[in-house]
């Protein structure tokens, strides 16, 4: 069994917010557009593993092509070169397969990523061309063909991001472009003609892919944070942010569910403020919703982010401590009734303290209903014995 809970209010506070306490603020909703760069960055690593197959097919299949018009030597260099270069794309591809979920991680690999695509372009787009300078027109022309496909092929790959894909597109083409207008034969002027024509076209589809795709991953990052609000205020008590009746009964239940398969103790606080009807019918109810938010600081002051806590409605809390003995619920009841008495509330001009009637229940085994009826009655034993008083209910 594991030693028992030992609370400390530095280190407790220290940790923050206690996890079993309350969710996410709904204030502290997620960077839409951050998310969506990310999600779009994930979505080109997943497929980087086919375009880099298809580029190096491309590249073997033109060295082919070309093979007796340009020179073996440079051809192999060439090649070699740019086997290379996708050698290491696929290394940053294989190196961040594990860490997707790291959107910081996500953001360095497409640096690198994007370094190494611009790299096998300029190999493309300058390289080839360079290579079939002297060549007879219809070498060029299939090199021309070879170029108009990769562009083509960056499309579906880099689409998510317009402006790179317009750059990629660029570096695959304008070379050759020239070389083909500046050759003086009227076929290729024809076919550089029909290049421009491609790359106007393509530059528009970019964007209306690029924007349809992007509204599409936006969409979906809005549905999730929609849903995340939603459950946030199906599980959360908005007044003090504390876990709900329905949240806390869940989450105790898994807890003690497994405290059970490990023949571990737990033990249930139940939390009432003494007196809070007649404050809240004498000053009005935003006083009693300052006292009931002031409690629930307390809460999170004194609890380990492992203990579970919750409002269970009005002015009643309650905590689940795993693995605690009774000596240590009781010190744990203690520190929240002594924060209670040490610190204030605005009243009416006044600093006034909580007084707290807390009832504490402990066992092993024992169902999660049973545990927090035996501590909800051991309250009020102590509410009956007088204000600002902790009982702990008989051991079964």
């Amino acid at each position: 069994m594991p030693p028992p809970i030992a609370h400390d209010l530095p280190d407790a506070a220290a940790a923050g917010r206690p996890d079993g306490c309350e969710h996410v603020p709904i204030d502290a909703q997620l960077d839409i557009e951050r998310e969506v760069a990310v999600d779009k960055i994930r979505m080109l690593h997943r497929e980087a593993s086919h375009s880099l197959g298809g580029s190096l097919l491309a590249g073997v299949l033109w060295v082919c092509a070309v093979w007796g018009t340009a020179s073996h030597v440079l051809l192999v260099a060439w090649l070699a070169i740019f086997a290379l270069a996708m050698m290491a794309r696929l290394a940053l591809v294989l190196r961040y397969r594990r860490r997707t979920a790291d959107p910081d991680a996500m953001t360095i690999w497409f640096r690198g990523y994007a370094l190494t695509v611009l790299v096998s372009s300029l190999m493309w787009g300058f390289g080839a061309p360079l290579l079939m300078r002297d060549a007879p027109l219809l070498q060029v022309l299939v090199t021309f063909a070879f170029l108009i496909g990769l562009a083509g092929a960056s499309l579906v790959a880099y689409g998510l991001f317009p402006r790179f894909t317009l750059l990629v597109i660029g570096l695959l083409l304008l070379p050759v472009e020239l070389l083909l207008f500046f050759s003086g034969d009227t076929v290729a002027r024809w076919a550089c003609l029909a290049g421009v024509l491609f790359a106007l076209s393509t530059s528009r589809g970019v964007y209306a892919y690029g924007a349809r795709m992007d509204e599409s991953v936006r969409q979906t990052h809005r549905l999730r944070e929609a849903n995340r609000i939603a459950q946030w205020h199906a599980e959360t008590d908005v007044l003090t942010g504390l876990n709900n009746r329905r949240a806390f009964t869940a989450a105790a239940r898994a807890l003690m569910q497994l405290a059970a398969r490990e023949d571990s103790r737990v033990a249930i606080l139940v939390i009432d403020l003494d007196h809070f009807k007649d404050i809240n019918d004498g000053h009005g109810h935003s006083v009693g919703d300052a006292m009931l938010a002031h409690v629930a600081d307390l809460m999170r002051a004194a609890l380990r982010r492992s203990d579970i806590c919750g409002r269970l409605g009005g002015d009643e809390f309650a905590v689940l401590l795993p693995n605690a003995t009774s000596d240590a619920a009781h010190a744990v009841a203690e520190k929240i009734r002594a924060l209670a008495m040490q610190t204030t509330v605005p009243l009416d001009g006044l600093e006034v303290s909580v007084c707290l009637s807390i009832g504490i229940a402990c066992g092993t085994g024992e169902g999660f209903d049973a545990l927090l009826a035996r501590a909800d009655h051991a309250m009020y034993e102590a509410k009956r014995m007088g204000p600002n008083r902790i009982v702990a209910a008989a051991a079964t």
